[in-house]
């Protein structure tokens, strides 16, 4: 490996991090935060195009949304906004039909006392020891994690769903993969 090459390419990233180029780099990943005041609210509804999605409990009272957009285009939009009692995510494409690409990570942490409903086309959610009530509905994609909720309902149309679960009334079900239930105390509930 040639040390100058390596040299120069390990200093463009730095260049883009600390901002001195000022026009976007589409191949470099954009960041965007919101914290949500939890008082009031009931819900957070996650419409998401196709992401990685991390969501976590939290025994505060705001409701963190961290998105790192991983592959899009200068028509890819991720906004979270709160209208009342429901905090909304999204990520979109602007349908020009000139793009299809608009993939992202996000991280939501989340207290009890909110309802989190998800709904992505495509990629994987993971479950951090959360204990609200939560909704899934994945496209394509792995359900994993642990949840000691409220109540469960998760579906993937192609993909594994592995829990470990607590205290959880659940209905979960995948058109084409596996499911792995480590079920601790006696949760109530259908598995399909």
């Amino acid at each position: 490996e040639n040390p100058m090459r390596y040299g120069l390419s390990s200093m463009i990233p730095a260049f883009f991090i600390t901002g001195v180029v000022l026009l976007p780099d589409p191949a470099h990943a954009e960041k965007k935060d919101w914290i949500f005041d939890a008082v009031g609210l009931d819900q957070v509804i996650l419409e998401l195009d196709a992401a990685e999605v991390t969501l976590k409990g939290t025994t505060g009272k705001t409701v963190h949304v961290a998105v790192e957009q991983k592959e899009f285009s200068e028509r890819c939009t991720t906004e979270a906004r709160r209208d009342g009692k429901v905090v909304e995510v999204e990520s979109d494409i602007d349908s020009d039909g000139r793009s299809n690409r608009c993939r992202v990570s996000v991280v939501l942490s989340v207290p009890s006392s909110v309802r989190v409903e998800l709904d992505s086309g495509a990629d994987s959610v993971k479950l951090d020891d959360l204990d609200a009530t939560l909704e899934l509905d994945i496209g394509a994609g792995d359900i994993t994690g642990s949840i000691r909720s409220a109540g469960l309902n998760a579906a993937t149309g192609a993909g594994n769903i592995e829990l470990r679960i607590s205290r959880a009334p659940l209905d979960v079900k995948t058109g084409a993969g596996n499911i792995e239930l480590e079920i601790v105390g006696s949760p109530a509930g259908t598995i399909r």
